[in-house]
């Protein structure tokens, strides 16, 4: 909708004539076009002088084209508590944000003048300069102000209730709150689908708060992606009668052509603008609850090092009347002294394999969908309850069932997690040659099979260190032993895990382990070199903290943990003492590298030309052997023992020894 605002903008120049700013020295400063801009309705081409100017704003200014903007600026003004006083730098700032290329004439008139900023826009609001910056206060106690505390700043008012309160017949409190905060969707499950979690505690504490006059109430949910935390809020604020108004994200200034005396706002201070605005319009009601997602956007400091004051993020707990739910993936970025003031902090964990299953087969039962489907949709532990979900009510919604209604499913599920980064293509380790045990050369105390495997089903809680040369047998070592033992293995690289986020890192073996635990697995961590690197060397504190977190993950795990190396020098002293097994496999053995050339083959004998070669093969490993094997399946061939060798004599020449042409 276009805004013509010619009566109201006109006023706030006059002023400045009346009050002697604008003298004809200062006038005569300006082009006609810079003129133009304020009298908006003139066909001289000559610049105006002050008499004709001041004439033609008069007769502007008597058109009443928004009669009810002043009230409506009352109204608001009342409804968040702010006095009277304020009313006329509030209509200031409303003109400032509808009319910006506008105000820059005013701006440049005060760079051209001799007056200062405030003693300019204290005149315009008809306020004396200290009642000016008293104002400027109370309007920055709502997060419309400007952290970098710029003396000629104006705060900066939302566009949207800039418009609402200028253009608006009636005033109505319903469509002012819902300019901040957002009706949040119905619950998808009931309070009792949470069985996993204490939440008597919570509901306790928010039928406390509604049977209250003025205690504020705030609880943190913090957990990680896709555990329910937004669907546990939905489901406790309607076990309890209680609407869930979500605090809006969006960024509603209008940040073009902006002068520089109007603050500018980035979308976490606006989600505080909006937090701290639509409580006091909710005011004492004891109907609705606040919900703030991603509540880590709020507290993170820019790249500048700048944040929101201390005192400013303290009150986001601390001054309200109202009952708040703060949501966090990233609970280790929010500053202690902030996690301090809530009043209930939980952690939602992820689901139990028996919680997961009766979730998924309860939402897609009146879909009549395969036990198939069913146990598909179970096992993938990527999809959280708000995508199962969402993903039955589409398929409701199209009508669908059985093989239509998976069909929807699968679309869905493939969509978000494609869109979310994951691939659904999980990988699982392949053997390219049977693990047998009598390939591995395995050194040490425990140096039979069985002897490892009988102490990891006595005790789940062991820890064993693999090291050795690449392609020894470490990774088919560790999946043998698991599927011996009866344990599922979840297998991690330092890639999965060590990111660039400050925190990330840690929060990622933390889930590791958690997941883990839930699902009673093994865990093995592959180049344990760069996850368990030696702290003695470290140069930055995050390298230290993630060792450390690492350490203390493990010290309470209770199932097996296995970790390789290829380089066990570069490991911190820490893990080595952690370490109940430390085995080291080394390269093969003479006796063995005859016996899986004669296996892979399929030959009974080694020619006698070829057995003196065998002497001089002393860093072959099972790898090698497997790389021969896939050559083979690649070329559908079979080869000699003389092929055999000649390509086992180029897998140890990329490894630096070269050893003498075979002669034959």
């Amino acid at each position: 909708m276009k805004i013509d605002t010619k009566s109201l903008t006109c006023r706030y120049v006059l002023k400045l004539i009346e009050h002697g700013f604008f003298d004809e020295e200062v006038f005569d400063m300006f082009s006609p076009r810079e003129i133009q801009q304020i009298s908006y309705t003139t066909k001289k081409n000559a610049p105006l002088d002050i008499d004709e100017l001041y004439d033609l704003l008069s007769d502007l200014s008597c058109i009443e084209n928004y009669p009810r903007f002043g009230l409506n600026c009352s109204y608001f003004l009342r409804s968040i508590g702010l006095n009277k006083k304020i009313k006329r730098l509030f209509e200031l700032t409303i003109m400032s944000s509808i009319k910006p290329r506008f105000f820059e004439f005013i701006e440049d008139f005060i760079v051209k003048s001799s007056y200062n900023y405030h003693e300019v826009l204290a005149t315009l609001c008809d306020l004396e300069e200290a009642d000016f910056h008293e104002c400027i206060d109370e309007l920055n106690s709502l997060g419309l102000g400007n952290s970098d505390d710029l003396d000629y700043e104006l705060p900066a008012i939302p566009l949207g209730l800039a418009s609402y309160l200028l253009t608006s017949d009636n005033y109505d409190s319903k469509k002012a709150i819902s300019l901040f905060l957002n009706s949040m969707e119905p619950a998808s499950y009931r309070l009792s689908n949470f069985e996993h979690i204490e939440t008597e505690h919570l509901k306790k504490l928010l039928s406390g708060w509604k049977a209250s006059n003025g205690t504020p109430v705030n609880i943190l949910l913090h957990g990680a992606v896709g555990t329910g935390k937004t669907e546990l809020a939905k489901a406790l604020c309607e076990s309890l009668n209680l609407v869930l108004m979500g605090v809006s994200s969006s960024c509603s200034t209008n940040d073009k052509a902006r002068p520089k005396f109007l603050a500018n706002k980035s979308s976490p201070s606006t989600r505080i603008q909006n937090l701290l605005i639509g409580r006091k319009l909710m005011g004492n009601r004891r109907d609705g609850v606040l919900l703030v997602d991603e509540c880590e956007d709020l507290f993170e400091v820019d790249i500048m090092g700048f944040t929101e004051s201390k005192e400013l993020l303290n009150s986001l707990i601390d001054n309200s009347n109202s009952a708040t739910i703060w949501i966090t993936n990233h609970i280790e970025t929010l500053p202690l002294s902030c996690i301090r003031r809530f009043d209930y902090v939980l952690e939602v964990p992820a689901m139990s394999a028996d919680k997961r299953t009766k979730h998924v087969s309860e939402s897609f039962s009146p879909l009549s969908v395969s036990k198939d489907f069913l146990a598909r949709a179970i096992s993938n532990k990527h999809l959280s309850l708000a995508n199962i979900s969402k993903a039955a009510h589409g398929a409701k919604l199209c009508n669908y069932s059985k093989n239509k209604a998976e069909e929807f499913i699968s679309a869905y599920f493939d969509g978000v997690l494609s869109a979310s980064g994951i691939d659904t293509n999980e990988l699982r380790y392949k053997p390219e040659l049977k693990f047998e045990h009598a390939n591995i050369n395995l050194k040490g105390s425990f140096s039979t099979m069985n002897d490892i495997v009988n102490a990891i089903e006595s005790y789940h809680g062991a820890r064993t260190l693999l090291f050795g040369p690449a392609g020894t047998g470490k990774t088919a070592f560790v999946n043998h032993v698991c599927e011996e033992a009866g344990f599922d293995l979840i297998s991690v690289q330092a890639s999965d895990i060590l990111s660039k986020w400050v925190g990330e890192s840690e929060q990622n073996i933390k889930e590791l382990f958690v997941k883990a635990t839930e699902q009673e697995a093994a865990i093995f961590i592959d180049e344990a070199d760069s996850l368990f690197a030696s702290r003695e060397g470290a140069k930055s504190n995050w390298e230290i903290q993630s060792v450390n977190q690492l350490l203390c993950n493990l010290e309470m795990f209770e199932l097996p943990f296995f970790a390789a190396t290829n380089l066990k020098d570069k490991l911190d002293k820490a893990l080595l003492r952690r370490c109940d097994f430390k085995l080291e496999l080394d390269y093969l053995t003479e006796q063995q590298v005859k016996q899986m050339l004669l296996k892979l083959t399929g030959e009974r004998v080694i020619p006698p030309d070829s057995t003196r070669v065998l002497t001089e093969l002393n860093r072959l490993t099972p790898g090698d052997f497997s790389v021969i094997a896939r050559k083979m399946r690649f070329s559908k061939k079979s080869l000699s023992i003389a092929n055999v060798l000649e390509c086992l004599c180029e897998e140890q020449k990329v490894k630096g020894l070269v050893p003498r042409r075979i002669g034959f």
